[in-house]
């Protein structure tokens, strides 16, 4: 039975029982604070919040956040059909805006990772000419005067223009 009490279950009843056996047992510090794994700096500044305040509760439940995210859940089943189709991430997300229904990359990378889907699965980010295609094709290429789409150029070019009239400038290569 004292194992109930010399090993608490949660991070509240851990925290009474170390301060309960400095302050009631007398233990000293440092033994304290070995006894319930906490670090003497750790145990001190455990010991200076009760003093602080004495009336706090120990014994309310820990608060818990929401287990599942609605948005995501309705959407799951949404996600792993298009996924089906071999889109990508962000193929996924465009045709979720399309219908009127939000749901970030990352939140969709969540899904498919807990469905299953190869979190190192290529297919699930787009290389970076289809993602300037896709842009083109959002906006228009009239408005890539003003825009420069890094992916088309080589590494080695470090200035671009961005001026509707003038032609990429190349550096000079090393």
């Amino acid at each position: 039975m004292e194992r109930v009490f010399l090993e608490p279950a949660n991070s509240t009843h851990r925290q009474y029982e170390a301060l309960r056996a400095y302050f009631v047992d007398g233990l000293p510090s440092a033994e304290t604070a070995a006894r319930f794994s906490y670090s003497p700096g750790s145990f001190r500044v455990l010991c200076h919040q009760l003093r602080q305040n004495p009336q706090r509760q120990f014994f309310l439940p820990p608060q818990k956040g929401p287990r599942r995210a609605p948005k995501k859940e309705t959407l799951r089943e949404k996600v792993v059909a298009l996924r089906k189709q071999n889109l990508s991430i962000y193929d996924i997300n465009e045709a979720l805006a399309g219908e009127g229904q939000r749901l970030s990359p990352a939140a969709i990378s969540i899904i498919l990772k807990e469905e299953g889907f190869a979190p190192g699965d290529l297919a699930l980010r787009r290389p970076r000419s289809q993602i300037c295609d896709s842009w083109i094709s959002r906006h228009g290429a009239s408005a890539l005067s003003s825009v420069a789409c890094f992916s088309f150029y080589p590494l080695w070019c470090r200035l671009v223009s961005t001026v509707s009239s003038a032609a990429p400038a190349y550096p000079a290569r090393r």
